[in-house]
Order: C-alpha cells, then structure tokens, then sequence
C-alpha cells in the first residue's frame, strides 16, 4: 500500500488507531506526521504522492497553520480536520482555514472511512492521483465544504 495519507497528529493522539483503521478499510496507506514542521519537510518533498491530509486539531502543533498553508497550494490534496474541540464551532474555523471536511471526536473508524471515501475515492487498484469529490483527477485546487451527517 502506498503511504498517500499523511496525518498530522502528537503521536500519542487518542484516535490514531481509528484513522489507521480508517485508511486501511478505503486502501490507502498511512504516513505519520508529529509535528508541523515533519508535516511540511513531508509535504515539500511528496505533495504530489499525498492524495489527503488528515490533521488532528491539536493547539501543540499549530494545526490550523498547516491548513491554511496547503489552502494556498494550487496543487494541495484535500484535507479531513479531526477536532476534539466542540465540532459545531471548530467546523466554521476550520473550512475558514480551508478544510474540505471535519468530523469531531470520537468517532468511528467507519465513519471516517465513509468520509475519506466520500472526499477522495480510491480504489487500490487505481493508481493514486489527487481526486475531486467524484474521483476525477484534479487538475486545479478546488475546496469543496463536505458537511458529515450524524446518525440518530
């Protein structure tokens, strides 16, 4: 499995294993990222080999700035906002920093794998390219809000 997710998150971030298990179920591999600095140092090397960002919302390492970093690259994958902080409130700052989806805490690794295969489809025998909401290739940047419905 090639790593075409790279989360961002303090290594002993409590929904870790879920966003493994997340990536797993919708075939993608997974490249850890503890820091914002790590994030960028991966990211300016292999953007174009991350087909999504997956960023835990963590004050110690300066999510939101990676966030809206990657909203300016014309090339930038999509990016999922896991937020242990009140979603409905962390939802607006983060699409405003440009995430193309928030899903709060906790949360299944179901119901994140939906939303990454809502946000970028793939398939592992599709060779992995960066993908708008329908699974077409990405020629430009495009941020398109995905709202996550909660079950009753």
């Amino acid at each position: 499995m090639k790593p075409n997710i790279l989360l961002v998150a303090h290594g002993d971030g409590t929904s870790n294993s879920a966003i493994a298990d997340a990536a797993a179920r919708t075939g993608h591999g997974l490249r850890h990222a503890s820091s914002g600095r790590e994030a960028f140092a991966i990211l300016k090397v292999s953007l174009a080999e991350v087909d999504l960002v997956i960023i835990d919302v963590d004050p110690g390492i300066h999510s939101l700035s990676l966030l809206e970093a990657l909203s300016f690259s014309r090339t930038a994958p999509p990016v999922i906002v896991v937020t242990g902080f009140e979603e409905s409130e962390m939802e607006a700052v983060a699409y405003c920093h440009g995430a193309t989806a928030c899903i709060g805490k906790p949360f299944t690794s179901g119901e994140l794998a939906a939303l990454i295969a809502e946000v970028c489809p793939f398939t592992a025998e599709q060779p992995a390219t960066s993908c708008d909401l329908w699974g077409h290739p990405r020629a430009t940047h495009t941020r398109k809000r995905v709202l996550r419905t909660q079950a009753a």
